[in-house]
């Protein structure tokens, strides 16, 4: 193989690899645009930070839930509690179609980056401060700062809501 061979193979290599990534980013931020336009998303949590602990990646298939104005999750908690917890239903946080009104918080964001805040009470009457963060890439962070236990974050992407979820 000559010389120009190579430049031309490799230059023709670059640009499908560009294509490829270009439509993978439309995908996600067609993604972001709905979750926009709707106020709803659905997240898949792939990892959990507890504020006082080592995070650690979450294999359980944990998700979150905005639809109209509701907030449906059932995620782990791992931490402090400031009382005592006395059943299963306590140990995680479960929110079972809360009401929420978001807060969009776009002046503190850069540009591509997209926080919502808003309060919430899980299924045990515990009042909870999220802010939730997402990105054009899809990517999504949720800090929880709870009432009666040490705040924690989970981190995670968008994804197509199933259909128990729309």
């Amino acid at each position: 193989m000559n010389m120009k061979a190579i430049k031309l193979i490799t230059v023709i290599m670059a640009m499908m690899a560009a294509a490829t990534a270009t439509a993978k980013d439309d995908a996600v931020s067609e993604l972001t645009q709905k979750a926009l336009d709707s106020h709803s998303l659905t997240m898949e949590i792939t990892y959990v930070s507890p504020t006082s602990m080592a995070g650690f990646p979450s294999i359980d298939g944990y998700r979150l839930c905005i639809r109209d104005g509701k907030l449906k999750a059932d995620l782990p908690y791992f931490g402090r509690a400031e009382t005592a917890l006395f059943s299963d239903d306590e140990a995680g946080l479960r929110f079972d179609d809360c009401e929420i009104e978001i807060k969009e918080n776009y002046k503190k964001a850069k540009k591509g980056v997209y926080v919502w805040n808003f309060k919430a009470r899980t299924t045990s009457d515990e009042r909870v401060d999220v802010n939730l963060t997402f990105y054009d890439n899809g990517t999504v962070q949720v800090r929880c700062n709870c009432t009666k236990r040490t705040g924690i974050s989970y981190y995670g992407s968008m994804v197509e809501p199933d259909a128990t979820e729309q």
